[in-house]
């Protein structure tokens, strides 16, 4: 599942161990069962999460075996729930999770065509991840508190399932064949916005509208020759741009002030001129820039003025700019 990285998380499985059941620690990204396991594990990891109901429990597939979610059973209480099984028969056995769980996210499965009617009773839901499943999806306008919603290898034929859920701050859409994301407009509250490698997505001018923004990220649209201004955005923060290859004005970046942090990665075609914008951002203080070779990184190095021969270019937090591929070789020279 893509929301998981290298926070530090317990995993579980048969033969257990005395470690796996021991006090989980405060700083936990989740604990995660690798299916299946025996109905005593089940059980112990029962008792180990009561203390934890809104600590993030993923089961995922260890083995090529058919599953199915009848051992839900042991964690009628659990908040966060994440179910990775690829070889899930169906997704009865939902309705063992309680009414007020609060996290779900059901990863790509073999058979897709689950139905997703049973999500009609999670009313409380905050936070939800799909992927690959969309029988049925306009049941998610009805879970109206929904704060975070994110959808991978989905093709929908427009985002109006987003029209009802004025809630939601965060929202990703990942893979798929999309084109029309104009219901992004309709999220008053968006904070955090990610798409990438939406192959068939050409107009992103929808960003314009969306003005609370604090995170953009966009990665490998290949068909998307645009974005669209950001002077509005006075709360954008974080801007991420990787495999733009159509995109060649970096005109929008020149309004917005209130940008921090700033990647360009994989952009071959954006001419080294358009990089003059970024002397003008005031609030800049971490820029990643990588041009497409080690070539065109050193020259957009000499037009910012930064230091060293090599890309990717950095700015750190205090100001200072560096070279990290230099600072790299500097530390290999010194150990």
């Amino acid at each position: 599942m893509p929301w998981l990285d290298t926070s530090p998380f317990r995993e579980i499985s048969d033969p257990v161990t005395k470690k796996m059941f021991a006090r989980l620690p405060r700083k936990l990204d989740r604990v995660q069962v690798v299916m299946p396991v025996s109905e005593r594990t089940l059980k112990r990891t029962a008792e180990l999460m009561k203390s934890r109901p809104t600590l993030p429990l993923r089961f995922y597939s260890g083995s090529s075996g058919k599953s199915d979610l009848g051992f839900l059973k042991h964690f009628p209480n659990h908040l966060s729930v994440m179910i990775d099984l690829v070889f899930l028969t169906s997704f009865g056995g939902l309705e063992l999770l309680t009414e007020k769980l609060r996290l779900l996210a059901i990863g790509g499965t073999i058979k897709k065509t689950h139905s997703l009617q049973s999500l009609a009773r999670f009313s409380d839901l905050k936070q939800l991840y799909l992927e690959t499943h969309c029988r049925d999806i306009d049941v998610i306008g009805g879970l109206n508190r929904l704060e975070g919603l994110s959808l991978r290898s989905i093709t929908l034929p427009n985002l109006d399932i987003l029209l009802k859920l004025p809630k939601i701050q965060s929202f990703a859409l990942r893979l798929g064949g999309t084109r029309k994301v104009d219901a992004l407009a309709s999220l008053e509250r968006l904070k955090s916005l990610e798409i990438w490698r939406v192959n068939g997505l050409k107009d992103v001018s929808v960003i314009e509208n969306t003005v609370l923004l604090k995170r953009l990220f966009l990665q490998h649209l290949p068909n998307v020759k645009s974005i669209p201004p950001l002077d509005n955005h006075k709360s954008l923060q974080s801007l991420t741009l990787i495999g733009m290859k159509s995109v060649r004005d970096l005109g929008f970046l020149r309004d917005a002030c209130a940008l921090k942090t700033l990647e360009i990665s994989d952009a071959p075609s954006i001419p080294l001129n358009q990089l003059k914008v970024i002397r003008e951002l005031p609030a800049l203080r971490s820029l990643v820039l990588h041009m497409g070779s080690l070539s065109r990184s050193r020259a957009a190095a000499d037009l910012l003025n930064m230091p060293g021969r090599y890309g990717p270019i950095t700015i750190d937090r205090n100001g200072k700019r560096t070279d990290r591929l230099a600072a790299l070789r500097e530390q290999m020279r010194s150990a």
